[in-house]
């Protein structure tokens, strides 16, 4: 009568727990990465969307002659309002269209000689503190 053998194909259970652990590790050092790096790409996306509505508004205040301090130039034209400055950001408003924008928050444009805001923050805030400290 010949001998059988006993050997499985399958994995046994010390192999399964390795390989377990092994997957378990590398998460535990790329999830943190992920996130780090996700918020450093929305701090970039807001930097970007402050200088973007600071050119519009710097080439509506030139364009209408917008005395320094002021919202409104000599024709009564009014630089700090989305509809004025479409014409200037090609409709791209950012904070209320998802598409350009997924970062939820408010940019506010004030008078002439300040920069827009962000969450009532300007640029500058932004490169210096980041989103960790804006609540």
């Amino acid at each position: 009568m010949p001998k059988t053998s006993r050997k499985s194909a399958g994995f046994s259970l010390v192999e399964v727990m390795i390989v377990i652990l092994i997957i378990g590790t590398l998460l535990s050092i790329a999830v943190p990465q992920f996130s780090k790096s996700r918020s450093g790409a929305r701090l970039q996306a807001i930097i970007g969307n402050l200088t973007f509505l600071e050119t519009a508004k710097q080439q509506c205040i030139m364009e209408k002659g917008v005395p320094e301090g002021s919202y409104m130039g000599m024709n009564g034209e009014d630089c700090h309002r989305q509809t004025m400055l479409d014409q200037y950001t090609n409709g791209r408003w950012p904070g209320v269209n998802v598409e350009y924008d997924p970062i939820p928050g408010t940019y506010l444009m004030g008078p002439a000689g300040l920069s827009p805001t962000f969450q009532g923050r300007d640029k500058n805030w932004w490169i210096a503190n980041g989103p960790s400290q804006s609540s």
